[in-house]
């Protein structure tokens, strides 16, 4: 069943489509010698209108921090601008769960995006497992599921590649 998982998630990943954020745990980091991915809690808030800023960097981290395939996905100096809300548009909007019926909060800013390795005394990485992506120009979207949850997403598709190697995790 794992394994079926990781497919869907592979595929909804080719097809730009953002999934819910999974649960995180207590400890998580701890194999990376990290501080663990961010818990959302609820992502109902606000319940009219579009995110705030502060909301929307908060959903973006939610959607990005994670344990997956071995690797600790973290991000780092979250910056958005939340833009004018507008209709949902099939052939640019995608989301398993979006609510078409609700508007879309385009949204854009910059980020850093890790990724880290175990700590493993046999590789001497400790404190220089991670690489990291800057991401500057990242633009996205922030949309209410059909649960009514926020979703929020950003990439920069110019910056995307990893620009560091052997560094600590952030804190």
């Amino acid at each position: 069943m794992k394994q079926r998982l990781v497919s869907i998630a592979a595929v909804a990943a080719l097809f730009g489509l953002v999934l819910p954020p999974p649960a995180g745990a207590a400890g998580e980091g701890k194999p990376y010698g990290a501080r663990d991915p961010v818990t959302c809690g609820s992502t109902a808030a606000p319940a009219s209108g579009g995110p705030s800023a502060a909301q929307a960097a908060r959903y973006v981290a939610c959607g990005v921090e994670k344990v997956s395939s071995g690797n600790l996905y973290l991000v780092s100096d979250v910056k958005v601008q939340v833009g004018a809300p507008r209709a949902f548009l099939p052939r640019v909007d995608s989301g398993v769960d979006v609510d078409t019926s609700k508007q879309v909060y385009p949204i854009r800013g910059s980020f850093r995006r890790y990724i880290c390795d175990p700590v493993s005394s046999y590789m001497g990485n400790a404190g220089k497992n991670c690489a990291y992506a800057n991401e500057t120009e990242a633009k996205g979207t922030c949309y209410r599921t059909s649960f009514g949850d926020w979703r929020c997403s950003m990439l920069d598709v110019m910056h995307a590649g990893l620009a560091a190697y052997h560094v600590p995790p952030p804190k």
